[in-house]
């Protein structure tokens, strides 16, 4: 698993800023906490990629925007 996260360009203590994410998510109406934004920080805008070994291959991008956003407008419909 540190293979592939070393591979996606997360090294221990790592921070993206998430200062971006956070507007837009409260602008929505998302509450949060500061677990949360510490774990955003530290792999935010990751894209680790499946084993390739796995057929067919996936990935897994760690966007919280991306994500919220979309099940909020999933759950909605």
């Amino acid at each position: 698993m540190l293979e592939a996260l070393g591979a996606a360009g997360w090294s221990a203590g790592r921070r993206f800023d998430t200062d971006t994410w956070t507007r837009k998510l409260v602008a929505a109406g998302f509450e949060f906490n500061d677990v949360a934004t510490a774990v955003w920080a530290e792999f935010g805008e990751l894209t680790i990629k499946s084993s390739p070994a796995r057929v067919p291959s996936s990935s897994l991008r760690l966007d919280p925007v991306d994500a919220c956003i979309d099940a909020s407008e999933e759950a909605g419909s």
